[in-house]
């Protein structure tokens, strides 16, 4: 769903917290705005910067295919041609090495991303 380097960004901005904390300091020490601005402007553009992720991610997460053993089980048990073949050889062992397989092939953000 989201890229390596999305997840670093929303792992950065958990550091809002700690910068508005330094403004709030300074601001309570009395010093100079410029002296705690720049750190409350670092915070506030870092939870915009995690509100933007986040909204993103949930509009586009519903473009992802997510494919489990239960979720190729329902598939295959839902047309009768399928169904009777849902023995060895959709094993859940087998439907999971199919499913890794195709992620090795295609991509985990292609073949769906995350499974279980």
């Amino acid at each position: 769903m989201l890229n390596l380097s999305a997840k670093c960004l929303l792992v950065l901005t958990s550091l809002s917290p700690v910068l508005g904390a330094v403004a709030i300091n300074q601001f309570a020490y009395d010093k100079l705005w410029t002296s705690w601005g720049e750190w409350f402007v670092g915070a506030l553009l870092l939870v915009i910067l995690c509100w933007t992720l986040l909204r993103y991610a949930q509009k586009n997460a519903q473009k992802h295919l997510f494919y489990t053993v239960a979720a190729v089980k329902d598939v295959i048990t839902g047309h009768p041609e399928w169904e009777a073949k849902l023995g060895a050889a959709f094993s859940d062992a087998n439907i999971a090495a199919a499913i890794k397989q195709s992620d090795a092939l295609l991509g985990a953000e292609i073949a769906g991303g995350s499974h279980a």
